[in-house]
């Protein structure tokens, strides 16, 4: 498997879409990822995870931003390269949401709003 060195794509990586018994979520077609990543482009961070790693308040904070944003950017400050994809691949579990791509400590995520 290579990677670029900026960065990495979820179909790239097995690890940041798995698919759980019970999802609800609906894998991405490859098109909705590219259309997704053009329209993060220009999108900043929304909520950054720090130190203290994946809390129930972070989880909250960026439930209620997906629910509110759909695409957004969440920044990962903290560890490694693969400790931040364990990171956004916990997210995205425990949010039943979709991985769009992870450039250095920056992942964007999406998730259709439930209204």
């Amino acid at each position: 498997m290579t990677r670029s060195r900026k960065c990495f794509f979820a179909k790239d990586c097995a690890m940041l879409r798995p698919i759980q018994k019970g999802q609800t979520a609906m894998p991405l077609s490859n098109t909705e990822i590219r259309e997704f990543k053009s329209r993060a482009h220009s999108l900043k961070p929304v909520v950054i995870v720090g130190g203290k790693g994946v809390t129930d308040a972070v989880v909250a904070e960026i439930d209620q931003a997906l629910e509110h944003h759909e695409l957004m950017k969440i920044k990962i400050a903290n560890g490694d390269r693969n400790e931040r994809k364990a990171i956004a691949a916990q997210l995205c579990e425990r949010l039943k949401a979709e991985f769009i791509q992870m450039v250095g400590q920056i992942a964007t995520v999406y998730r259709k709003s439930q209204n």
